[in-house]
């Protein structure tokens, strides 16, 4: 079965912003090609960053410590 059919992941694969490859020679040609071309799939990659990605202002670290430390003082 193919582990990439599922409900969660065909909206990205769909996106066009990553490449699935099955051997590792395929996954070398790709590495290179994106090492060589950077912006090859780039519109397919900002769709899946608007599509999931919430923030993008750098500070997710700060609301994790922030949640975390929320949950420290209400079970301590």
């Amino acid at each position: 079965a193919n582990r990439y059919h599922v409900d969660w992941y065909i909206p990205i694969i769909e996106s066009g912003g990553v490449r699935l490859v099955t051997t590792e020679d395929e996954l070398n040609k790709a590495i290179i090609d994106y090492l060589n071309h950077p912006e090859k799939d780039k519109d397919g990659r900002k769709k899946i960053f608007n599509d999931y990605i919430e923030f993008s202002d750098g500070l997710s670290y700060k609301r994790s410590a922030e949640a975390v430390e929320h949950i420290l003082k209400t079970i301590s």
